[in-house]
């Protein structure tokens, strides 16, 4: 069993994209998958980013995230869901863009042994 660590980023109100990602999220924390990644990006060079944790943001928040997406990128809202399942793509977030929380604490499995007298 693998794990990994999600932490809960607040959007930085400087960030030219902390009112679209708050009206999509309904707040300006959002929980990320720990894991720095660094890629080109459009019109702003090599770029340090997180992927947005899907499974932490609610139902409402994810038709919302859909809808956006699929209206910023020319895309139907079916093809920007397949995308989001699909484990080679997601939803990266820029770590300029973010302040980071404190880390969620992934559930740790314990076994318990009980010896019977």
């Amino acid at each position: 069993m693998t794990s990994e660590t999600i932490i809960y980023a607040r959007i930085r109100h400087t960030s030219p994209r902390h009112p679209e990602w708050v009206e999509v999220f309904g707040s300006d924390r959002i929980p990320v998958r720990a894991h720095r990644h660094r890629a080109l990006f459009p019109g702003k060079g090599e770029c340090d980013f997180f992927f947005l944790f899907l499974d932490g943001i609610s139902r409402a928040a994810r038709r919302r995230l859909v809808a956006h997406l699929a209206e910023r990128f020319a895309e139907t809202p079916e093809e920007v869901e397949k995308l989001l399942e699909d484990p080679k793509h997601g939803v990266p977030v820029l770590a300029e863009d973010l302040e980071l929380l404190a880390p969620i604490q992934p559930p740790v499995l314990v076994t318990v042994l009980v010896e019977f007298i």
